[in-house]
């Protein structure tokens, strides 16, 4: 019940706020979308493998970002059978990367990671001022 629940409120939250005329977008029922069989293209679209026929799930949480990953080990912990979408669309180059969301593998924590690497490069180029005798080794 808890997964008819979660998916009819987003169903309503993404059908319903926008004119399709407006935004130039087709809008349809999740049973249209699977009736025409663009559900299950967008399932085979990350890998060649077929797929079972029936599905049987209590929770299907669209995202793997942080929020969607949190939801999942959570209903998991109480013995909820859960599936997880997450769609990344390659790079030119081909790049992908599985489940953390954009934060986790290319956003905020690689930032942030990079930018306390630079602050670390510096404050031992600092600490000579101070007294610290610091050796250089070629990487």
């Amino acid at each position: 019940m808890l997964s008819r629940l979660v998916l009819n409120s987003w169903a309503q939250a993404i059908i319903r706020p926008w004119p399709p005329k407006v935004l130039g977008l087709q809008v349809t029922t999740f049973s249209e979308a699977y009736q025409e069989g663009r559900l299950q293209k967008l399932l085979k679209m990350n890998g060649p493998e077929d797929l079972p026929e029936s599905y049987d799930y209590d929770l299907i949480i669209i995202g793997g970002g942080s929020g969607g990953l949190a939801a999942a080990k959570e209903a998991a912990q109480y013995g909820k059978k859960v599936m997880v979408l997450d769609f990344v669309t390659p790079t030119p180059l081909g790049t992908r990367w599985g489940l953390g969301g954009t934060c986790v593998n290319v956003g905020c924590i690689p930032k942030k990671l990079m930018h306390q690497a630079a602050l670390l490069g510096q404050a031992l180029q600092d600490s000579r001022n101070y007294g610290w005798k610091v050796e250089e080794t070629g990487m």
